[in-house]
This record gives structure tokens, sequence and C-alpha cells, in this order.
């Protein structure tokens, strides 16, 4: 077991989640592609576009809890950037459904501070 200080919502795809049920190939692809375009150019509108356009292709499609989770935690991160806060507070919270059955509090503390951020961020450019 790996010990990090960071939560699993950094990390598109890790080794011991490929057992898991509902594991998809595709989508840890796709992740990886996703968080390449949103974090390796940061303020960037164009990467967030792309790294959106990539990530939303998997919605609904079968994939474990955990993958779900980095999807849509992605995804808001890019909605946030592309200035569309509804659509963040939604995936925001399927992504804190999911950390809470996982139980992983690092990724639940994180996902609350961007949810609070965001909406603090919103509520002043209003």
């Amino acid at each position: 077991m790996t010990i990090t200080s960071r939560s699993p919502l950094h990390y598109p795809d890790r080794p011991e989640w490929h057992a898991g049920p509902s594991y998809s190939a595709s989508v840890a692809a796709a992740l990886r592609d996703a968080y390449s375009y949103a974090y390796d150019r940061p303020n960037n509108l164009a990467a967030a576009y792309k790294a959106f356009a990539i990530a939303s292709q998997y919605l609904g499609q079968r994939m474990s809890v955990q993958q779900d989770m980095n999807l849509r935690y992605i995804l808001a991160q890019c909605a946030r950037e592309i200035g569309e806060p509804g659509m963040v507070y939604e995936l925001l919270d399927r992504a804190l459904e999911h950390s809470t059955l996982l139980n992983d509090r690092r990724s639940t503390a994180e996902l609350l501070y961007i949810s609070g951020a965001s909406f603090l961020n919103h509520d002043i450019l209003q």
C-alpha cells in the first residue's frame, strides 16, 4: 500500500484501481488525456475545453466508482475554468457521493473545498 498526502483525485489512474469492480481501461485512458490537458496547461481556456470534451464522452459509461469520482472531478475543474458554475456543483455533488461511498476523507475534503471556493468565486463575480 502506497501512502501519499495527495488525494486520489490528483491521479487519473492508479494500478491498485485496476482490480476494482467495473474498472474501465478506456475510461482510464480518457482520464489520463483529460488530466494532461487540464494540468499541463493551467489557466488555458482552450485546454479546459479540450479536457472537458475528452472526459465528457464517458459520462454514463460503465466504470468503477473511483473512476467516476475522478471523471466528475476533472469535468468540474474544467467547467469551473470555462465559467459554468451550475455544472460545477452538479458534478461535484456526485463526486462527493462517491468519495463518501469510498470512505475517502482526503477526496471528500478536497471536493468540499472546491465546492465552497467555486461558490464564493461565483457569488463574488455576480
